[in-house]
């Protein structure tokens, strides 16, 4: 079953959600998408950084470090 829409920056730690829509201009679209966050990939919160510092996500067998800022603007399935 599939949860509820929130951004990527709200999931919890260790838990898993679904891309679902990227927002955002186009330059910031292209970047994130090159980086394989894609509507449809799962990704996983591994670990949050102190003072809205970046976020330690798997996404494709990957380790991404990403802005909480740019993290804002990915909308996720939550799988809780």
């Amino acid at each position: 079953m599939v949860g509820m829409v929130i951004k990527l920056s709200d999931v919890l730690i260790k838990e898993g959600a679904t891309i679902f829509a990227i927002e955002g201009e186009t330059s910031f679209r292209d970047r994130i998408q090159s980086l394989g966050f894609t509507p449809g990939c799962r990704v996983k919160l591994l670990h949050q950084s102190l003072f809205n510092g970046p976020l330690a996500l798997e996404v494709r067998d990957t380790k991404i470090a990403l802005r909480k800022q740019d993290a804002q603007h990915i909308l996720v399935h939550s799988m809780s």
